[in-house]
């Protein structure tokens, strides 16, 4: 998660990122990253953060993981929604990026 109307990763999730990239990527990985945002604000403004999030945890998940194949990385905005907008704490969940990887069995 991020704060709001920033694009930055938090230290807690960098620790997060690296346990998890580290322990799931290998040759032949791959990954998609999507990032998201809450309703709130202007539509253009909020799909350039998500794009700017999206594209942060890249380039941070390549410095972990050079072998990782990202084959897409964009920002949706408030497009999908997956936590109800009425509530504070849905819009905290909302503004994320959903970085998905796949690694082949051994």
């Amino acid at each position: 998660m991020f704060d709001y109307d920033r694009a930055e990763i938090s230290q807690a999730n960098r620790e997060m990122m690296q346990r998890v990239i580290s322990s799931s990527v290998r040759e032949g990985s791959t990954a998609t990253i999507i990032g998201s945002t809450d309703r709130l604000g202007e539509m253009k403004h909020n799909l350039d953060l998500s794009t700017e999030r999206a594209r942060t945890v890249d380039a941070f998940a390549r410095q972990i993981a050079p072998v990782l194949r990202v084959t897409d990385v964009k920002g949706v905005g408030p497009s999908v929604l997956p936590y109800d907008n009425d509530l504070p704490e849905g819009r905290f969940y909302c503004r994320t990026v959903s970085l998905t990887i796949t690694t082949p069995l051994r």
